[in-house]
């Protein structure tokens, strides 16, 4: 399923017009993005995603066995919570 499709899908079962569903949709986008950018975590209800800060560190290319520095960076981390994974594995419709 698309962002489109997700949508029309939200708006159809809640009876809100497509608009609105995609002003919604645009806006917990914007917190989720807002949040991440001041490395806080954002609780979905089916979800959360936080940031994880990863070390700088040297990597090697598996082809020629080059070193190459990797910088420090922050890696987004979604993590489902169980009532979506169970779901996922056929334990919920």
């Amino acid at each position: 399923m698309n962002k489109h499709d997700l949508i029309r899908k939200v708006a159809s079962l809640t009876g809100e017009k497509i608009g609105t569903v995609e002003l919604v949709l645009a806006t917990i986008n914007d917190v989720v993005r807002k949040n991440a950018a001041k490395k806080e975590e954002t609780n979905l209800g089916f979800a959360k995603v936080k940031t994880a800060e990863k070390a700088a560190r040297v990597a090697r290319n598996p082809r020629t066995g080059v070193e190459a520095e990797v910088p420090a960076r922050t890696a987004v981390k979604f993590t489902a919570h169980k009532s979506l994974k169970d779901a996922a594995n056929g334990g919920a419709k």
